[in-house]
């Protein structure tokens, strides 16, 4: 390896192969497959044979290469909302629906449950309203350490981030208070 020969000849482009050794001795191939080649996330695989690397490489890694296919025919079969997109996204795009292929889901199934069970709704809430929230949860505890810990939230809440229209600590001490002050 020393002399700068590739252990495995013409790669494709944004595809690497090098030998990895534990500190125990086991010597095993690393592949990496780049984003410009998968149009998305970036494939570490290892492998103990060079053989079976390059068997890789040549058969069930051309199915995960990523092909946009020409600009001339893409404007041709596209709406115009595909030329807004970046070439970055269209092959994130091209590599979330290959995925999608593999479970037998579409595009709008994944979104649906994504917003379903993923992110649930969530509203804003004051840190005081926060406070409170959470000392409910914690009324199960022995009364010292709820003590300390509303303490310690009390004063994260004096001087915590600032709010966007009202730069001042006083103000934000005075109303988390309940004191509102006018100027």
């Amino acid at each position: 390896m020393g002399s700068g020969k590739k252990p495995i000849a013409d790669l494709p482009p944004n595809v690497s192969v090098y030998p990895v050794e534990t500190s125990k001795g086991y010597r095993y191939w690393r592949l990496l497959v780049g984003k410009r080649f998968t149009g998305g996330e970036i494939i570490s695989k290892n492998f103990r044979w060079i053989q079976e690397a390059r068997k890789w490489i040549l058969g069930d890694a051309q199915k995960l290469k990523a092909n946009p296919g020409s600009l001339l025919e893409l404007k041709a079969t596209a709406p115009a909302q595909g030329f807004s997109l970046t070439p970055a996204r269209l092959s994130e795009a091209c590599d979330a629906f290959r995925r999608l292929d593999e479970i037998q889901m579409t595009l709008t199934e994944a979104i649906d449950f994504v917003v379903k069970r993923a992110r649930p709704t969530a509203g804003t809430i004051s840190v005081s309203e926060a406070i409170e929230k959470a000392q409910l949860r914690k009324e199960s505890k022995r009364p010292a350490y709820r003590r300390d810990l509303v303490r310690r939230w009390r004063r994260f809440e004096r001087w915590g981030c600032p709010r966007q229209n009202d730069p001042t600590p006083e103000r934000r001490a005075s109303e988390s208070a309940g004191i509102r002050l006018t100027r």
